[in-house]
């Protein structure tokens, strides 16, 4: 940053200390100080082995906390064994974190004593063939920024086959493209037309098969649908459990995932890169959303449906018809191919075990007792 930016950065963060924001920053910094000072809990004589996953939406301090936890073991007992793995993904910060992989290994390397030994994976381990294409495409997004706020990893190489005779046969994962239906305004509704309910009672019967079946979901990137639909709805359950936000995706999984408002916001980032002369910062806000975008994607373990018309630009720089068998599909056809899809009753079973579990650890819930 630039002196005048600094400056208004430490302003802020100072005014954010009196509002009382950035709790665990502190909790951080206090724990830091404690074990400085010899306050040690009593399960660290008991440690065998520290493992952080998702180490991207961690600050500084909050990582160099557990480098401190690390020193401490080691000076309690310097000739027991003890591993120390951290992971994770600099493209895929969902918090505004300021995390980078180079200040996290000098970090934690001048705490522990010893450079860390990289592993890095190469290829998507989850998601299918067409699937991993597809977020593999989006570090196309990265483009737009300059090279020093690119991720440092690199391009996966893809080492595993298709299923089957070629990556449009089933179990390569499936792609569809929809246009959804326009939600009417707060005047066309005070209009009095029935026309005008049309669109909302369409989102209803979306929302209805959703939820009929486990490993379904919406991810709302323009974080407005569940806003707009609540007053129109019958009732917010089916949104409560189907919608989800940018910022509550993180190690969420499911068979079908739908992308909502994905090309306003590719735009929106493109925005912040280009229209800004030379200031950072909203160069930074961008290299998030690209992120966030890139979480999103990724979050289909079968399905993925993007609701955008063909000629949408975010999909030009995925570069989608460069993927085999990515389908248009109606609205109708949508709901259709959801009714119509077949699970097993252990499937069934487990998928809403997973749910519940998954709202559960969210603290979401009341959806996991409907669920």
């Amino acid at each position: 940053l630039d002196y005048e930016a600094a400056d208004l950065a430490c302003r802020l963060a100072e005014r954010a200390q009196q509002n009382f924001y950035f709790q665990d920053q502190k909790a951080a910094y206090l724990a830091i100080q404690r074990l400085q000072r010899g306050k040690l809990p009593r399960w660290l004589a008991e440690l065998d082995a520290l493992v952080i996953d998702e180490v991207q939406d961690l600050t500084l301090v909050q990582i160099a906390m557990l480098g401190e936890i690390v020193c401490e073991r080691q000076r309690q007992q310097s000739n027991a064994p003890f591993a120390f793995v951290v992971a994770g993904d600099e493209s895929q910060i969902v918090q505004p974190s300021g995390f980078d992989w180079g200040a996290t290994k000098d970090l934690l390397g001048e705490q522990v004593g010893t450079w860390p030994e990289e592993f890095e994976f190469s290829y998507q381990r989850r998601s299918p063939y067409n699937l991993a294409r597809l977020i593999d495409n989006s570090w196309n997004f990265y483009g737009n920024l300059p090279r020093r706020l690119r991720p440092s990893g690199r391009r996966q190489a893809f080492l595993y086959e298709t299923v089957g005779v070629d990556a449009a046969d089933a179990g390569n994962g499936q792609l569809f493209l929809c246009l959804p239906p326009e939600l009417p305004s707060k005047r066309q509704l005070t209009n009095g037309n029935p026309t005008t309910m049309l669109p909302v009672q369409q989102w209803q019967d979306l929302l209805d098969e959703l939820v009929a079946k486990p490993g379904r979901v919406i991810v709302d990137l323009s974080e407005n649908l569940h806003h707009t639909l609540h007053p129109l709805l019958a009732t917010d359950n089916e949104s409560e459990e189907a919608i989800f936000l940018p910022r509550e995706i993180k190690g969420l999984e499911r068979t079908t995932v739908i992308l909502y408002g994905l090309n306003a916001l590719y735009e929106r980032a493109v925005d912040l890169c280009h229209n800004h002369h030379s200031d950072l910062i909203p160069r930074f806000e961008a290299r998030r959303l690209f992120d966030e975008m890139r979480v999103a994607l990724s979050r289909s373990t079968d399905r993925l449906v993007i609701m955008e018309e063909a000629g949408a630009p975010v999909l030009d720089t995925l570069e989608l018809e460069t993927i085999p068998g990515v389908l248009p599909i109606g609205w109708a056809d949508l709901i259709e191919m959801l009714q119509t899809e077949e699970l097993s009753a252990i499937e069934v079973i487990e998928g809403y075990l997973d749910e519940v579990d998954d709202f559960f650890e969210r603290g979401m819930w009341a959806q996991g007792y409907r669920r």
